[in-house]
């Protein structure tokens, strides 16, 4: 293959200045006993021979509901929220899936005002993946996990294969929002490997936005592989961080970034390889980039935006 630009690392991209307490990093781990929702004892075929899609969207709904029992130990309002932390497990294997996997809690809607209250379906939960642990989507274009009430959700050690976007994940601007996504690995999306949500409108002629967007919520990736996906991460939260990743662009993608940032995000050691078609005329017609500007200017070294 005849590569039209060489391989260049990317380093230290960083945004306006700011004060960041990082505490030590962990990866979370599964143990027996209550609140750990195993896939497979809810009938998952990790042999990817049989649709999968009904059994772990099972497991996401009984560890939600694991966590709304355990609001009730909740201290008396302006104290700390006490809400359990769920892990959905994947042990070693492949998880063949045909439709979206939804993480968003059905308590979600409110009846008495006719629409959904994020405030009332907050997720806070772990994905876990454990050896193997992979998610192929069969569904062309169809996403793999969305999530529209990620609250405190971290997914670690899962390989996710084809599909549209792969995770689709955000909030409606709910406070101490965090969403981890760690030592994962994105292969073939024809969309985005990773999408953080920003304001859209779900109803026809809406005044205002139905969902704000996930501003009040910090993104991490770090670890991460990004393997011939249309984008790797497109990211509207205030501060967001990707570090310590690979990231291979798709040859057909076209006039995008391979990192589309509207809030703050701080990307370092980011190394990667671009994917022209062979024999392309003239060089980089595709205009493949690595990062985009946003709201908050992207700062990458001298200032300017590096641009494959």
């Amino acid at each position: 293959m005849v590569r039209s630009f060489s391989r260049r690392m990317m380093h230290d991209w960083e945004v306006v200045a700011a004060i960041i307490l990082v505490a030590p990093r962990s990866v979370a781990t599964a143990a027996p006993g209550a609140g750990v929702f195993d896939v497979t004892a809810f009938g998952a075929d990790p042999s990817g021979k049989a649709d999968a899609t009904a059994a772990i969207q099972a497991a996401l709904c009984a560890a939600a509901a694991f966590a709304k029992a355990s609001e009730a130990a909740r201290v008396p309002p302006g104290g700390v929220e006490l809400i359990a932390t769920p892990v959905v497990l994947f042990p070693g294997g492949i998880y063949t899936v045909s439709s979206v996997l939804n993480i968003s809690r059905a308590d979600g809607y409110d009846r008495d005002v006719g629409r959904r209250s994020w405030a009332a379906g907050k997720v806070q939960a772990v994905l876990q993946g454990a050896g193997l642990a992979t998610i192929v989507q069969s569904s062309p274009g169809t996403q793999i996990l969305f999530s529209d009430q990620a609250w405190r959700l971290t997914i670690s050690g899962l390989k996710l294969v084809g599909g549209g976007d792969q995770l689709v994940l955000g909030n409606n601007n709910t406070d101490k929002g965090a969403i981890r996504i760690l030592d994962c690995e994105f292969n073939g999306a024809t969309g985005v490997a990773i999408r953080n949500m920003g304001p859209s409108c779900d109803q026809p002629g809406c005044p205002v936005p139905s969902l704000v967007g996930s501003f009040s919520t910090q993104l991490v990736v770090r670890d991460c592989v990004f393997a011939f996906c249309d984008q790797a991460l497109v990211s509207w939260s205030d501060w967001g961080v990707l570090a310590d990743s690979w990231v291979t662009t798709s040859p057909n993608m076209t006039d995008k970034a391979a990192i589309e940032n509207h809030g703050r995000l701080k990307v370092s050691n980011i190394l990667g390889v671009p994917e022209n078609p062979p024999k392309q005329c003239p060089p980089n017609s595709t205009k493949q980039r690595w990062c985009v500007r946003g709201i908050n200017k992207c700062k990458a070294g001298g200032g300017s935006a590096l641009a494959l």
